[in-house]
């Protein structure tokens, strides 16, 4: 081809690739904490924000998966979430008081043994907080949508003075 004596001096390179198609997975993950008044005159309301620190989060996971068009075979990049990759931790505060006008008097308790969880490594095994913890990324999928969710109940503690009149 270039024109010599010489046929061992021609090298040709042919490079061939695979066509390849990539798309984009997702998954959510949500925590939610709410906080509860489960009797009283504010039975069944949520504690104000102001004495208690409710969560209402959503993870964004995003992965590309890779498909080789000649062999089929299948690959995936990580996973990476759109935020922070850890459910956040909560105080719960064994005492409120009212928001009322007898506020000063009514004391409402948190009720550790109607708390209600989906996932039971949400809490400390006192039942104080909730536990920050992180997603296995490993065990999600597409289209995946994992829901972590705390219930804390309060519970009004009444206050009765009997007074003996003789």
């Amino acid at each position: 081809f270039d024109n010599t004596e010489n046929p061992n001096d021609q090298n040709y390179y042919v490079y061939l690739y695979h066509g390849t198609q990539k798309s984009t997975q997702t998954a959510t993950v949500s925590e939610k904490v709410n906080f509860y008044y489960e009797n009283g005159p504010h039975k069944g309301q949520d504690v104000p924000s102001s004495d208690v620190k409710p969560v209402n989060k959503v993870i964004t996971y995003t992965r590309t998966k890779t498909t080789d068009l000649v062999t089929g075979t299948t690959s995936y990049s990580n996973w990476k979430a759109d935020s922070a990759t850890a459910l956040t931790a909560v105080n719960i505060p064994t005492m409120l008081s009212g928001h009322d006008k007898n506020a000063a008097k009514d004391v409402y308790k948190l009720d550790k043994a109607k708390i209600k969880t989906n996932y039971k490594d949400l809490l400390n095994s006192d039942q104080t907080m909730v536990n920050a913890i992180s997603v296995d990324t490993s065990k999600l999928t597409n289209g995946e949508k994992l829901a972590y969710e705390v219930l804390i109940p309060y519970q009004l503690q009444e206050n009765i003075a009997i007074h003996f009149i003789d």
